[in-house]
């Protein structure tokens, strides 16, 4: 404790150092963590999924079935009775959890999709027809229907269709009352090559109108409330869509395997390589905040380029003058600017053109293990030895490490404190200038963390391999 009778003492400024340093270590003595493993009534890890809901509620999602964290007491739930059949039915492998508007909970797992109303379980989707359909997609739209896309993947192995995926999918709706299934609007079967398309429904967006659309492996279908408008073969010239965006204007832009399609005065207007495209396979889209759509190609897995399109039309990026090799992770707007990551660098694109960013912009490496965007807007990427945030058009260092780490989660969270998860270091933590390490051997169960979030009352949690954490009772700055 601070000893008074010295403390008066002293001249004020040192009175002022002495209090900031009492302060610092009552921030951190007054800082609780509490570990919670599989003794403590954790099912099982690795964990699969977290969900904090308009409650308060903490979920913990596995492979051997639910938890849930009240503020004091962890409670377990691994199957559910079907109040028709009376039969239970396994509550195990989640792989997401949603609350729409109405704060009904639904828990898509690997065997069904179940409802939580907060007094009863139901569940939805689950027979004997179904086992090969895997829940993927939970989507809810303005009217407050719930939509599902189910997916059926089968691998082919034989030397005769070696590299070859079949797949297939089914979506349903439930409008509040009962469910609907779609499978002879939407749901087709399509080969496709290994890491194209890991699902049959790549994409689902409701548009300003209240139409909804589903960019597939066999087309694109829009669904107007009562009636469905497939857009495929001679209508829309060609079957893969991988990406579907509604521009400002009200537009419908699709990103299909023959390049750009966009839906205007009820009519399609198609782009290829002919006309500025990259490439024809395009797999991704996205509107920056000057209103450009910009499109990434690729020739199977490999990114070929970037395109542009603006008032003047398509314009072409190739790699070498986009000025990275690697394939285009993320693309960022930041004001007029857009700001490109790949595996290989992190290059700009502004009115002087394209820009890669290296040392003498504060960017140390090339290899990126994650990129994040707080609250703030402020865009954070982790190389193997730092912590680097995006300041103003340069990369300044926040943390440099001792080794090399690989980083797997980033918060920023409510208060300020930046929170840094790595895949063999344990935990890196900074509230205001200060960083501390945490480890196995002081505080997690594991030096590997999946994953790092904030509940509704400032608690941090870290999930590792083999147990939770909690930080309670953190000081704002």
């Amino acid at each position: 404790m601070l000893n008074l009778t010295y403390f008066k003492m002293q001249p004020l400024f040192l009175r002022i150092i002495l209090i900031s340093v009492f302060i610092s270590v009552f921030r951190l003595t007054a800082q609780e963590t509490v570990t919670y493993t599989k003794k403590d009534g954790i099912l099982s890890f690795p964990v699969t999924t977290t969900f904090v809901d308009s409650k308060g509620v903490v979920w913990i999602g596995t492979g051997d079935g639910l938890n849930a964290f009240t503020g004091s007491k962890w409670y377990s739930l691994k199957q559910i009775e079907n109040k028709v059949t009376n039969v239970k039915q396994p509550l195990k492998d989640i792989v997401r959890i949603y609350e729409d508007r109405k704060r009904n909970l639904w828990f898509v797992t690997g065997y069904g999709v179940f409802l939580y109303d907060g007094t009863y379980w139901v569940n939805y989707i689950s027979n004997e027809e179904e086992n090969d359909y895997k829940a993927d997609v939970i989507f809810e739209d303005r009217r407050g229907w719930i939509w599902i896309t189910q997916e059926y993947r089968k691998e082919f192995n034989e030397i005769s269709a070696l590299g070859y995926t079949l797949l297939s999918g089914s979506v349903k709706m439930f409008d509040g009352y009962e469910w609907y299934r779609f499978d002879d609007e939407v749901a087709e079967s399509v080969a496709s090559k290994f890491n194209v398309s890991p699902t049959y429904v790549t994409k689902i967006i409701q548009d300003r109108m209240g139409n909804m659309w589903f960019a597939t492996l066999e087309g694109l279908y829009m669904f107007d409330g009562g009636q469905w408008f497939p857009f495929k073969d001679e209508t829309f010239e060609v079957n893969k869509v991988f990406d579907v965006l509604e521009d400002r204007s009200g537009n419908i832009w699709a990103a299909t395997e023959a390049g750009v399609s966009k839906y205007y005065d009820g009519q399609w207007i198609n782009f290829d390589k002919k006309d500025g495209l990259s490439g024809n396979s395009v797999y991704q889209l996205l509107q920056d905040k000057s209103g450009r759509i910009w499109a990434f190609s690729r020739n199977d897995i490999k990114f070929t380029g970037l395109s542009m399109h603006d008032k003047m039309g398509w314009k072409y990026f190739d790699p070498r003058s986009v000025k990275i090799k690697g394939k285009i992770e993320k693309l960022f707007s930041d004001n007029d600017d857009v700001i490109v990551f790949s595996d290989d660098g992190i290059s700009r694109y502004d009115k002087q053109g394209w820009h890669r960013f290296d040392k003498k912009d504060g960017l140390d490496g090339n290899d990126f293990s994650l990129i994040y965007r707080d609250d703030n807007k402020e865009l954070w990427t982790a190389s193997e030895t730092s912590l680097i945030r995006y300041d103003e058009g340069n990369w300044k260092t926040e943390y440099s490490s001792d080794s090399k780490w690989k980083v797997t989660g980033i918060l920023v969270d409510d208060s300020g404190a930046v929170w840094v998860g790595t895949n063999k270091s344990g935990l890196f933590y900074r509230d205001g200038n200060e960083w501390k390490h945490f480890t196995s051997e002081q505080t997690l169960t594991d030096n590997h963390v999946e994953r790092i979030f904030e509940d509704r009352r400032m608690n941090i949690w870290v999930v590792t391999k083999k147990g939770i954490t909690k930080f309670s009772n953190l000081s704002p700055q």
